[in-house]
């Protein structure tokens, strides 16, 4: 140890912030290869690599450490691994981690991805929770958590699992424990595996003031205090062949690991090395990791750093997957689809749960759903030429949007908006000439706000629409609502050719990508046959949407990009690309194939907005609609890839309209409705958590750019409101605390009343609206 601890006491030599041990970095700032981008107070500091420490520090490299210690702080990192998460951005190879045993279910290497969930009853409620398990099991979950907070909940388990043998359910358990290491000993005499969470398991319940460590020694100090606390652990489930999960949560890291990492994603990683390394120390490997957040962008990150610190540390451990309080209905399964879909495309994963506000083996089935689309989009064969860009545009540790011309519209709007596209994010919608004969039930359907008896463009309503059949000339009914559509700020997209034939003044040409050229060609030859049409076709059309397939070869790709180039120094009015429709061939695989093109636009600097148009028309039902869009544009968003959406489905209009704004909205990119964040609910919630969340969503989910966290108990409560405007945490049974953002400002409200208060609490910071 006096090896490692000079090696330590070496580096915060060279770090020790002027105000003491204290560092808060932006939660998207991390170390990249030698360059670090953060955010500080005093001094520099944060995670360091071999690259950015002194020539005497780089010679001390992990293999002068004891046997079985990697160093935290300056991790076995190389420059060919600093940009590595996953096998392959091209294609899905699963990242090869080892095989853990758990009861009669073995995880990880090349076994089924696991799925997971957790009982909500009172675990000291043992027919109730056995009834919960036996249910859970019988839908398909291949493990059961259980909320363990106690000994009295633990010696309960004992029963529980006695029950569940006796009537042939032997489906693995996994006992989560937060605050006890007295009691996870005793769950490891029961459970299959013991989930801890590494910020509660030596800090206990937190105050969560911010505590600054003045000196290296302090902050050692608790590195002792884990392994003191943790060995003991570690050496039963040894001796009993259990399973460890090291599940760490945003909302509660330790203040140790934040006065150093900040509360940020590198911080999950390096407090659940902090436990991994005393595991690897005692020879211990059925370990599995977790990094759950609310946030989607959070927790996808978490998860690339944690692979990118296994691969430099030369670590196989599997891993499990989860957004963690993602809320009910769509919202939770998009949420939960966009982190979880976004990590199992690139080969990142073991088990999933999907923590829904809903009973606990309601999470089963939109999981399996989740599982079976990711395996069948990943079968499909890759572009029909071989991707030429990679990864080399596409940089984990930062991700930003593109530089985007959002176009200038024709006519002015009353919403003041001037652009064609929307800049917090796009929703198109697929109409037919049949939707035009009913325009009241189209209107609706479209979300529109009604003005003089006229459709108006909202904030929840969508930006444009997309005829692939023009009405005829005589359909006045059909031209008439086109045009009022056109004037209440809608923008009209129709292919190329049916513009020629049935004209609409204003709309947007669509034309396909290979055709692109050959009709810049009959913009100067009058005997192109697009130049044989009743009209002066470029006089009518000025803006461009071009359909892209994917089937294009790169050439075209970068044939549209100098196009571009070459009007924006023109500055020519008419027939001019204002953006791209991605309609990807449903043969393809859609992730390599969009990666391809965006590698290429990006390469040549292209400012077009990309809209993702997703056929989901072979869906049975809303859920899988849900599920398989959510996925299938999940990395692409996460990534910002992307600037609306589209999606073609046998689905009501309205329905697949508000799925996309909710996709937008949990992309981060347009709110227009209140954001949620719930839990799940466990053994330890404190009120009806799916019946108070639905009450509270139908008073107050109107207001946009608010966000309010329903929490069942304090576990992961106040950390996970860290995004949240206000937050309904239970504090006692049957009693409420309402904070604002972390600061708890009313305690123990009756639960019959907190919603009433909630919404006082709203108004008085103004952030409340009368429902329309």
């Amino acid at each position: 140890m006096a090896k490692w601890y000079f090696i330590f006491l070496s580096i915060f030599e060279v770090i020790r912030p002027t105000e003491g041990f204290r560092l808060r970095h932006d939660p998207f700032a991390y170390v990249h290869g030698n360059k670090t981008t953060q955010q500080t107070e005093g001094a520099a500091g944060g995670p360091l690599n071999h690259g950015s420490l002194p020539n005497t520090l780089q010679a001390l490299s992990s293999d002068r450490l004891p046997a079985g210690i990697a160093p935290l702080c300056i991790p076995n990192c190389n420059t060919a691994s600093n940009n590595v998460y996953c096998e392959s951005v091209t294609e899905r190879i699963r990242f090869p981690t080892r095989e853990v045993r758990i009861g009669n279910v073995t995880i990880g290497g090349n076994r089924p991805i696991a799925l997971q969930t957790m009982t909500s009853s009172d675990t000291y409620d043992i027919d109730a929770t056995v009834k919960q398990i036996i249910t859970c099991h019988q839908y398909g979950a291949s493990l059961v958590r259980l909320a363990v907070q106690s000994p009295r909940e633990a010696k309960a388990s004992a029963v529980i699992k006695e029950k569940l043998l006796s009537q042939g359910c032997n489906v693995p358990l996994v006992a989560d424990i937060h605050y006890s290491p007295k009691v996870a000993l005793m769950a490891a005499e029961i459970f299959d595996k013991v989930r801890v969470n590494p910020g509660n398991y030596v800090d206990g319940r937190k105050d969560w003031d911010e505590k600054i460590y003045k000196t290296e020694e302090e902050f050692r100090e608790g590195t002792k205090l884990i392994e003191e606390r943790l060995t003991p652990l570690i050496e039963k489930c040894k001796k009993l062949k259990r399973a460890i999960r090291i599940g760490t949560n945003h909302g509660s890291l330790s203040s140790r690991i934040m006065s150093y990492y900040g509360d940020s994603p590198m911080g999950m990683v390096m407090s659940a090395m902090e436990f991994a390394e005393i595991c690897v120390k005692n020879d211990f490997h059925d370990i599995v990791f977790s990094m759950k957040s609310s946030n989607s962008f959070v927790m996808v990150h978490a998860y690339r750093l944690l692979v990118n610190e296994l691969y430099k540390r030369g670590w196989n451990y599997p891993i499990h997957l989860g957004v963690t309080e993602a809320g009910s209905v769509d919202d939770g399964r998009i949420k939960s689809a966009m982190g979880i879909g976004s990590l199992l495309l690139d080969g990142i994963g073991d088990t999933i749960r999907l923590s829904l506000t809903e009973d606990p083996w309601l999470e089963l089935l939109p999981g399996r759903k989740l599982l079976q689309y990711v395996d069948g989009i990943t079968k499909k064969d890759g572009s029909s030429t071989k991707p030429r860009i990679r990864s080399d545009f596409r940089d984990f540790n930062n991700i930003s949007r593109r530089t985007i011309d959002y176009g200038t519209s024709l006519l002015d709007f009353d919403d003041g908006r001037k652009t064609i596209l929307n800049r917090d994010g796009s929703v198109g919608c697929l109409i037919t000439d049949e939707d035009l004969s009913d325009p009241l039930t189209l209107y609706k359907a479209l979300n529109v706000v009604m003005k003089d008896g006229l459709p108006q463009r909202c904030l929840k309503s969508v930006d444009f629409i997309y005829m692939e059949n023009t009405p005829l000339f005589h359909d006045f009914n059909g031209q008439r609502v086109l045009k009022e559509l056109i004037e209440g700020g809608f923008q009209v997209l129709a292919p190329v050719d049916q513009l020629q034939e049935q004209p609409i003044k204003f709309a947007i040409g669509v034309v396909d990508l290979m055709k692109l050229e050959d009709f810049q060609r009959s913009q100067s030859s009058p005997n192109h046959p697009y130049a044989e049409t009743r009209i002066d076709f470029t006089d009518k059309i000025a803006n461009l949407a071009i359909r892209i397939t994917g089937n294009e070869p790169d050439s075209y790709l970068e044939k549209l990009c100098s196009i571009e180039r070459g009007i924006s120094s023109k500055a020519l009015g008419s027939g001019v690309p204002r953006m791209i429709i991605l309609d990807i061939d449903s043969k393809l695989n859609h992730v390599e194939t969009v990666r391809r093109i965006f590698g290429i636009l990006v390469k040549n600097g292209s400012k077009l907005p990309v809209v993702h148009m997703v056929d989901a028309t072979e869906c049975f039902d809303h859920e899988e609609v849900v599920i398989n869009v959510s996925t299938a544009l999940s990395t692409h968003l996460i990534d910002k890839l992307g600037e609306g959406v589209m999606i073609k489905s046998r689905l009501p209009l309205a329905e697949s309209n508000d799925i996309a704004l909710s996709i937008l909205q949990a992309a981060r990119m347009r709110s227009f409705k209140t954001e949620f964040i719930s839990c799940p609910s466990c053994g330890r919630t404190l009120f009806d958590i799916q019946k108070t969340t639905e009450s509270i969503k139908k008073r107050v989910g109107h207001l946009p750019g608010v966000s309010i966290a329903i929490m069942g108990c304090i576990v992961n409560g106040i950390g996970e409101m860290a995004d949240a405007d206000f937050g309904y945490v239970g504090g006692a049974p049957h009693k409420v605390d309402l904070y604002v953002k972390k600061e708890l400002v009313e305690r123990n409200v009756p639960d019959v009343e907190a919603c009433d208060r909630l919404i006082e609490l709203i108004k008085k910071h103004g952030k409340w609206v009368e429902p329309e």
